[in-house]
């Protein structure tokens, strides 16, 4: 009996093995039949508005136009689906009007923001391929400035978690986009982000402050026709 059991373990073990083995080559397997990982530089237009509110009454603001560029990493996980993440430096801002109309506070936040998405593309790699994405991003709040106009001056946007801060140095927003990647390597992307979390550590006026992004980037990349496994087999091929 105490044989058997072993004898049967031995079995459970040699199975598990062998099962463990089969999925690792399908796995590889398919992996070697994707596009291969990618990393990129883009650059484009950052439209950026603030809604901002103290105790209870909304402050009218407009939007605010600048640059925002990133370094993108994408990764296949099958042959339509992706994993895409990377750093954004945007220029973020708004602009205030004061009372009288005249005056106008002008209000510059450069930020980092860290995504982490999704993305589906169409079509087969090397060809003209549409997409369209989603996931979160996390930003970080890094320095900017406030000015007001008509001879009121100006100081640096203070960042921080106190009562007395404009900005907080962290939030949390959700993003969606869209674009085409053409077969010559070009691609143009359309974003759109907004924030979640209330940027506004002023507790005493009930501050709440938030943005929203409408975004437009270009990017030049190399637009890969060869599979991870081709890409395997001609690094590892003889040379005559």
């Amino acid at each position: 009996m105490h044989f058997l059991k072993k004898v049967g373990l031995a079995g459970m073990l040699t199975a598990a093995v062998a099962t463990i083995g089969r999925a690792q080559q399908i796995v590889m397997g398919q992996y070697r039949n994707l596009e291969p990982p990618k990393a990129y530089f883009e650059l484009g237009y950052n439209d950026c508005t603030f809604a901002m509110a103290y105790n209870g009454t909304s402050k009218k603001t407009v939007d605010y136009k600048a640059m925002r560029a990133g370094l993108i990493f994408e990764f296949a996980l099958n042959k339509n689906i992706y994993l895409q993440f990377g750093a954004v430096y945007a220029f973020n801002g708004t602009d205030t009007p004061l009372t009288p109309q005249t005056k106008t506070m002008l209000v510059r936040d450069n930020a980092i923001e860290v995504p982490l998405n999704l993305m589906m593309k169409s079509g087969r790699m090397g060809q003209t391929r549409f997409f369209v994405g989603a996931g979160a991003f996390l930003d970080f709040n890094l320095r900017g400035s406030l000015l007001r106009t008509s001879g009121y001056g100006g100081s640096d946007l203070m960042i921080g978690s106190t009562d007395s801060s404009d900005l907080k140095n962290f939030g949390v927003g959700m993003d969606a986009f869209a674009g085409v990647r053409m077969s010559n390597g070009w691609q143009l992307k359309g974003t759109f982000e907004q924030e979640l979390l209330n940027l506004s550590p002023n507790l005493s006026q009930k501050g709440v402050v938030r943005y929203t992004v409408l975004a437009v980037t270009i990017t030049k990349l190399r637009n890969p026709k060869k599979t991870n496994r081709s890409y395997r087999n001609e690094l590892f091929r003889p040379k005559i």
